[in-house]
């Protein structure tokens, strides 16, 4: 029986990100982005984190590694065989919001966190992440708050509280780690809000100079933050730790680079 180990890796968005949904909408917005069926929390889908990878490292492998036995035969193949890794999907941590000490903040909400450590409980997730995790979770505050030193007191139109004294140096040192210097915890109903709302960016088709197609993309913001779990068999080495990788449409006007961070 062949025995799989988890690897967990931070993504985070350093341009905006749009991953297509692929459903038909009726809405103002033309194109949405993925959302996890559950939640309707923004999220990648785990083929799309796959066919990223395979692209990836089909054009740029300097590691070597054996295409076909991560990912699987191509379409092109005589024979199709599955890839030996296992994609997740990828599931967000946080997102930016602008603030009035720094430029952003990356938050999150103690319900998200608590639901996003219920869904990858049974995925082997390293003890330091999920100790961060229950640390925020467990907080008695029930007003927004942040861990910082900076002096914030709103992030967007919601007023922030600093929650140090109730936390160790430690703590805090692991909850910037995961989270960001920026960190900051709103209350669930605000952080659903931004979720649902998310950046929506007009694209426009010129010819001659006259538009002649206008439409509205939805985003999800650069530095925002998701988890991903793979699973491999333990005598498979694959490792996407400090890679830099294309995820989703657009590449040609910057969007979807991501860094992986091995947790």
């Amino acid at each position: 029986m062949t025995k799989y180990i988890f690897d967990h890796y931070l993504i985070r968005c350093i341009t905006h990100l749009h991953v297509g949904s692929g459903a038909e909408n009726y809405g103002v917005i033309d194109n949405l982005v993925q959302r996890d069926a559950t939640t309707n929390v923004p999220c990648i889908h785990s083929s799309s984190i796959k066919g990223a990878c395979r692209e990836h490292f089909e054009n740029n492998n300097p590691k070597g590694i054996d295409i076909t036995e991560i990912f699987g035969s191509d379409s092109k193949s005589r024979q199709l065989s599955p890839g030996k890794v296992r994609f997740l999907q990828a599931h967000l941590l946080s997102l930016p919001v602008r603030s009035s000490g720094k430029p952003f903040h990356n938050c999150t909400s103690k319900e998200h966190l608590k639901q996003l450590t219920s869904t990858l409980s049974s995925c082997a997730l390293p003890d330091n992440f999920i100790k961060v995790l229950n640390t925020i979770i467990q907080l008695g505050s029930e007003n927004n708050f942040l861990f910082g030193t900076e002096e914030v007191r709103w992030i967007e139109d919601q007023e922030v509280s600093k929650i140090e004294p109730a936390i160790s140096e430690l703590h805090k040192t692991d909850i910037t780690k995961y989270l960001g210097e920026n960190a900051a915890v709103l209350s669930d109903h605000y952080f659903q809000g931004r979720c649902k709302h998310l950046p929506v960016i007009a694209r426009n088709c010129l010819e001659n100079g006259l538009s002649s197609n206008l439409w509205y993309e939805e985003v999800v913001p650069r530095e925002s933050l998701f988890i991903i779990s793979l699973m491999r068999p333990e005598n498979v080495t694959f490792d996407l730790d400090k890679e830099l990788i294309q995820i989703g449409a657009n590449a040609s006007i910057g969007y979807g680079l991501c860094s992986f961070e091995k947790l």
